[in-house]
C-alpha cells in the first residue's frame, strides 16, 4: 500500500513539474532564449509578440514549448 501511494506521489510532482511553459524565441542566427511565462506575463506580451523588443525585431520567431 505505501509503495502504491509512493509511486502515486512522484507521478503526481512529475505531472506538475511538466506543466510549466517556456517561451523560446530564436533569433536570424538559429541562437535561441528563453523566457519563463512569467517572465513573457511581466512585459504585457503573448509570447508570439516577443520577437520585438524595445521597438526592435530581435527574433525571428517564438513559440511555446
Amino acid at each position: 500500500m505505501k509503495r502504491k501511494l509512493l509511486i502515486l506521489a512522484v507521478l503526481a510532482v512529475i505531472s506538475l513539474a511538466s506543466c510549466q511553459k517556456t517561451c523560446v524565441c530564436t533569433g536570424y542566427d538559429g541562437s535561441e532564449r528563453t523566457y519563463t511565462e512569467e517572465e513573457v506575463d511581466a512585459r504585457g506580451v503573448s509570447c508570439s509578440n516577443m520577437i520585438i523588443q524595445a521597438r526592435t525585431r530581435f527574433y525571428s520567431y517564438c513559440r511555446w514549448e
